[in-house]
């Protein structure tokens, strides 16, 4: 810090003043010692943002056959799509992308071309399991015009985010169709159980908020080591979630560790994005 002095004139006593340091004329008239003033704090350090690349581009030609349709290129309509890839920053996690909530203001091509008709953000964006990263798509109906080098997109990507996990360990647990727990303020219920040479299959059905606040779910053995699981499906449909696990063992579990996400945030990130084939 860059010291300053300050001269204060009091009538015929001149004080000198220093950062940290208090002085009055009647404190200096008395003899009393100065009080030290109360640093104060520094401020945060701006949070780094997520990064935003262009993960991939296609284009879509009509379609074959009976209506243009039985035969298409990816399988898919014809337009233009980008993919996204959404990097999080050290320290923080990705729990979703908000998909409902994300802004397209423009696309276009180097042409002029205006790609933005029908452009849309596709469902069900991805999410790396370790929360380090994302992946949404952008749809356009439209294609670029002929000897278009790049296209260009601009918009905002609403995400929600969490800087750690609290494990919350549900001991006494029945491994059984219907058991169903208390897990912080929601409700967790076994939805199904089978086991297969020397692995076990577990299923499990929540609400879909509960399903977005659990970063992975632990089984845990009798001596509180984690078996080696993964899971094998999760979503949702409506308000009701669910996700399967596959437990490479043939210990059964004999508690249940889930961990939730800790102070979730939304927030958004402005993008301006140029894409070509080459990806660079």
């Amino acid at each position: 810090m860059r010291s300053t002095w300050t001269a204060v004139l009091f009538g015929t006593i001149v004080c000198l003043a220093w950062p940290g340091m208090v002085t009055t004329a009647a404190a200096q008239a008395k003899g009393k010692k100065a009080v030290p003033a109360k640093e104060t704090p520094a401020p945060p350090a701006p949070a780094t943002p997520p990064e935003i690349l262009v993960a991939g581009i296609r284009a879509t030609g009509p379609g074959y056959g009976d209506n243009r349709k039985e035969l298409r290129p990816f399988n898919e309509e014809p337009g233009v799509a980008l993919s996204l890839a959404h990097k999080m920053p050290s320290g923080s996690s990705l729990i979703k992308l908000d998909e409902d909530d994300c802004k397209l203001t423009a696309m276009t091509d180097d042409t002029g071309q205006d790609l933005l008709e029908n452009g849309r953000y596709g469902p069900f964006p991805k999410r790396a399991e370790d929360g380090s990263a994302g992946m949404i798509e952008i749809e356009s109906k439209l294609r670029p015009a002929a000897g278009a080098q790049f296209i260009t997109a601009e918009g905002t990507l609403v995400f929600t985010a969490s800087s750690g996990v609290k494990p919350v360990k549900i001991a006494k647990i029945k491994l059984e169709k219907g058991f169903a727990m208390k897990v912080g303020t929601g409700s967790i219920t076994v939805a199904e159980v089978s086991a297969e040479e020397g692995k076990q299959s577990v299923a499990f059905t929540m609400t879909r908020p509960m399903l977005e606040s659990i970063k992975e779910v632990r089984f845990l053995d009798a001596t509180g080591t984690a078996l080696d699981a993964h899971f094998t499906e999760r979503g949702y449909m409506g308000d009701t979630g669910s996700v399967n696990y596959s437990i490479a063992s043939a210990n059964k579990p004999v508690a249940f560790e889930f961990l939730i996400w800790q102070t979730p945030k939304q927030q958004s990130l402005p993008y301006k994005i140029k894409a070509n084939l080459s990806l660079r």
